[in-house]
């Protein structure tokens, strides 16, 4: 009877999960950001693909001449000599694009922040690869929720509003980080900024969003 009982309950646990599975909407990370995100005045949206690469290399050997050490190439001074006749001719002003490029990593900056009010609060399903934060035993208890297999530990943070700190206190079973998963549960507006410890080094890591999962499932797209 016992035993019964136990795959009875084992039984109804997992049709609750298949069921809630099925009955949340799925949000993919470009739903993690608001809807508007243009950068207001951007003058560099005008430009073609060559003049924004010509701009690019003009302010780089810009802020290379700071360095009293640097002695560019003869070469070089005839490429920048052509790209600033190229860009006069074309009526483009260096100086105005470079005072409005820290304005405009500015505004990216603070984007990159903001979150959609569309999903804060509700709840929902994430699917993602898990950077773990604390374990017990060989279960994640809690961990970061990003958009690609790796992130934060080869490669650098993604944007704060495409991390998800994710609690889950009875722990999920760690297969492998490059193993997709579908995180569910209710999505929270929460400031995460802290260094943490990963396999690979300690690195600053500022997230925005916050889920005390639910339920967390192998994703199988």
């Amino acid at each position: 009877m016992q035993y019964l009982k136990t795959c009875l309950f084992v039984l109804f646990t997992a049709l609750s999960c298949h069921s809630l599975a099925n009955t949340l909407p799925t949000w993919y990370w470009d739903n993690l950001t608001p809807s508007e995100t243009n950068i207001a005045n951007n003058p560099f949206a005008a430009l073609s693909q060559d003049q924004l690469y010509d701009v690019a290399t003009l302010i780089r050997f810009r802020e290379k001449q700071q360095n009293k050490d640097y002695q560019p190439s003869a070469a070089h001074q005839r490429e920048i000599t052509q790209i600033k006749a190229e860009l006069k001719a074309a009526n483009i002003d260096v100086d105005a694009l470079q005072q409005a490029r820290q304005r405009i990593m500015e505004q990216q900056a603070n984007q990159a922040r903001q979150v959609n009010p569309d999903i804060v609060g509700q709840t929902g399903q994430i699917p993602g690869f898990l950077v773990p934060l604390e374990m017990t035993d060989s279960k994640v208890t809690q961990f970061l929720l990003v958009p690609t297999a790796g992130a934060c530990i080869h490669t650098p943070p993604p944007p704060p509003n495409q991390i998800v700190i994710v609690d889950y206190p009875k722990g999920f079973e760690l297969v492998s980080m490059s193993t997709p998963i579908m995180v569910a549960g209710k999505l929270a507006q929460q400031s995460f900024n802290q260094d943490v410890q990963f396999s690979d080094g300690e690195g600053a890591v500022e997230a925005q969003y916050h889920m005390q999962a639910q339920h967390i499932e192998v994703y199988q797209p």
